[in-house]
């Protein structure tokens, strides 16, 4: 057993709006509201003590198991090209994956938000919607924020409008990121028989932990956005629409986890915190800033039938992320190390497909309605070492993905008044993203990706009640 975390979060809040009648201005609404949230994350329960206590053989040699009676010698058969009596490789305390959360590691933490906003939406002129939105927010661990939105609205004529936003955002570094520490140890899994690690003990740092300051670790800044927006709205008719939308989004300080940061520094600076035996060090870090551009477009018609109604939607989103101000690297003992590898930029930019598709359909006929959606996903890329197109010493090399497409299904029926009956089908032919080349997998146990936009897990059939009252 490895242990569990727990998060808890309880949120009260009171909203309040109401119609105005200010001179000049017509559908004048005012809302407001304020909150209050508070939220936990913290250790629930220790993993089990075999997970991260030494078994009889931890600290000893391969080779020290060789010969005589040793364990590895009903393995020496197996493999040929393995001289096990000159290996010298030490065995850990566990393995990487069943450590468990030890009782180094435990611990919780909490935070506390008050705020509250106003906004105010008026039409001038008939043809004129504004929009004004404030926002404020004190939190306990991380100040007090402002943030604002701006919207606007101009119908030239019923079938043609202009819309707009501008925007900005805070997002507090989440309990996870702030209170997680784990500890282990160095997993040797390879592809080509060279480890790209250092044996040893691991720690995964609390950034705000002073321990973690040798490493190269600051306490974490909030993330930072802002977004704005231009949209076209076309209604060619009062049964379909056109609506074309592009935006830019940029988000400061963009909080992620380094890169394994060891060498013979690292090893110095883990026993000048009296950490002996550890080797490698990770923690969340303010990483890059990051500019997305996109255009979004959505086409909707409706067609009317004596036996039913059909609802067509076509639907495309084309987008484009550029990674800039990265934190690269860090000074550990006097050493230069990596903690942002080039890897992780390109993964940023070119890991999730820059297009995307989708095509519904639902009739709807008296009790029942039934829909299909297919979807289409471009290219993206796995991403590995700093140079792009050549392998890492373990045999990890970049692998650009085909595109992907996926059909769902979805059917609804009233059985009773407010009584339904719904099934989902999705990925109804049970489609598997394209298989990792044998370079990319982990000893050759994981033949799917973890970066599929549509995941790996094959169809999935959910079927339920729902009734309304």
């Amino acid at each position: 057993y490895l242990g569990s975390w727990k998060s808890r979060t309880t949120s009260v809040t009171l909203d309040y709006t109401k119609d105005l009648q200010i001179p000049g201005l017509q559908s004048s609404v005012l809302s407001s509201g304020v909150l209050y949230r508070h939220e936990y994350w913290g250790v629930a329960d220790l993993g089990d003590p075999t997970g991260y206590t030494a078994g009889p053989l931890a600290g000893r040699t391969v080779a020290s198991l060789y010969g005589p009676g040793g364990i590895y010698n009903q393995y020496a058969s197996l493999f040929p090209s393995v001289n096990f009596a000159a290996d010298t490789s030490v065995i850990p305390v566990t393995g990487s994956s069943t450590a468990g959360i030890n009782p180094l590691d435990a611990g919780s933490v909490t935070r506390d938000v008050y705020g509250g906003y106003a906004g105010l939406d008026f039409t001038v002129f008939d043809k004129l919607d504004l929009g004004l939105t404030a926002r404020f927010e004190d939190y306990s661990d991380f100040g007090s924020t402002t943030n604002y939105r701006l919207t606007g609205r101009y119908e030239f004529v019923p079938a043609v409008a202009l819309r707009g936003t501008l925007s900005s955002g805070f997002h507090a570094p989440s309990l996870a990121q702030l209170g997680q520490q784990s500890t282990g140890y160095t997993s040797t899994f390879t592809n080509n028989g060279t480890s790209v690690l250092t044996p040893g003990r691991t720690r995964l740092f609390r950034s705000s932990d002073p321990r973690a300051a040798g490493f190269g670790a600051k306490p974490l800044d909030p993330e930072e956005s802002t977004t704005v927006s231009l949209g076209l709205v076309l209604r060619p008719s009062s049964t379909s629409s056109v609506t074309i939308d592009a935006y830019q989004l940029d988000v400061d300080d963009v909080i992620t986890i380094t890169d394994t940061i060891q060498g013979a520094t690292v090893t110095s600076a883990f026993n000048a915190i009296g950490l002996n035996g550890y080797t490698q060090a990770t923690y969340y870090l303010n990483a890059w800033d990051t500019r997305t551009r996109g255009v979004d477009l959505v086409g909707r018609q409706q067609f009317n039938f004596s036996a039913g109604t059909l609802d067509l939607t076509a639907a495309a989103s084309f987008l484009d992320t550029e990674v800039k101000g990265v934190n690269r690297s860090v000074n550990v003992g006097g050493a230069n190390i990596v903690v942002i590898g080039n890897s992780r930029i390109r993964d940023a930019e070119t890991g999730v497909p820059k297009s995307k598709y989708i095509l519904n359909g639902r009739y709807s006929q008296g009790p029942w309605s039934l829909e299909l959606t297919g979807t289409y996903y471009h290219s993206y890329t796995y991403n590995v070492g700093d140079v792009p197109g050549v392998a890492t010493a373990n045999g990890n090399i970049d692998q650009e993905f085909s595109p992907e497409t996926y059909v769902d299904l979805g059917f609804d029926y009233e059985l009773l008044q407010g009584l339904r009956l719904n099934l989902l089908v999705q990925n109804v032919f049970n489609k598997y993203p394209e298989k990792y080349v044998d370079g990319n997998r982990s000893s050759g146990i994981n033949p799917y990706s973890f970066i599929a936009p549509n995941g790996a897990s094959g169809r999935f059939i959910q079927g339920g009640v729902t009734f309304s009252f």
